[in-house]
C-alpha cells in the first residue's frame, strides 16, 4: 500500500487507540487504555515514514491538513464555516461514542452545503470524484456538541472546473 500504491485502488487507514471515560458521563479528557491482555509485541511495526504522527501533530497544531494552499491550485472564493450539531440518533453509537462513520458524515455534510450554496445539483454532488480525504479526530464529543466546520475551495489553474474543498 505505501510502498507500491495501485493507481485503480481506494486505500484506507485507520489508526485506532482504546479510550476509557475519565469522567462519568462526559466525553472529554478520554483517557487511553488497552486491554490488559491485549498482545502487541507479534504485530509488525510500522516504519517510521509511514507513521502518521508528524504529519498529524502538525495538523492538531495547525487546524488544518492543508496550512498552505495546495500547489497548482488557486483559491475558489472565502472560507465558509457552518455548524453542526451532533444527533444522537445518527452520530452516536450505544456507549455514547461518535462512530468512526460518522466523522466523514458530519464533513461530507459541510461539503454538501457548500456545493448547493455555488448552484450545484444533489445528482451532481453523486458524481462528484474524491481522489483524496483525509481526516483526523483526536477526541470525541458529548451529546447536544456544536462543530464548527472551516471549508476552504481551490480550483486548478489550468481547469477551473476541477475543485477541492478543504475541511478544517
Amino acid at each position: 500500500m505505501h510502498d507500491e500504491p495501485h493507481p485503480d485502488r481506494l486505500y484506507v487507514e485507520n489508526v485506532n487507540r482504546w479510550v476509557a471515560r475519565s469522567r462519568p458521563g462526559s466525553n472529554r479528557g478520554l483517557a487511553e487504555v488497552a486491554p490488559p491482555d491485549f498482545a502487541h509485541t507479534e504485530l509488525p511495526r510500522l516504519p517510521g515514514r509511514y507513521s502518521p504522527r508528524t504529519f498529524v501533530g502538525r495538523a492538531r497544531e495547525a487546524g488544518s491538513f492543508h496550512t498552505e494552499d495546495p500547489r497548482d491550485l488557486v483559491p475558489a472564493g472565502p472560507a465558509r464555516s457552518v455548524e453542526y450539531v451532533l444527533d444522537v440518533t445518527r452520530d452516536l453509537n450505544g456507549a455514547g461514542l461518535v462512530y468512526f462513520a460518522a466523522y466523514f458524515s458530519i464533513f461530507d455534510t459541510a461539503v454538501h452545503g457548500l456545493w448547493r450554496s455555488l448552484g450545484r445539483s444533489d445528482r451532481s454532488f453523486l458524481r462528484r470524484r474524491v481522489v483524496d480525504q483525509k481526516l483526523g479526530y483526536f477526541g470525541n464529543a458529548d451529546p447536544g456538541a456544536v462543530f464548527t466546520v472551516s471549508l476552504r475551495r481551490w480550483h486548478d489553474r489550468a481547469d477551473p472546473r476541477t475543485s477541492t474543498a478543504s475541511r478544517g
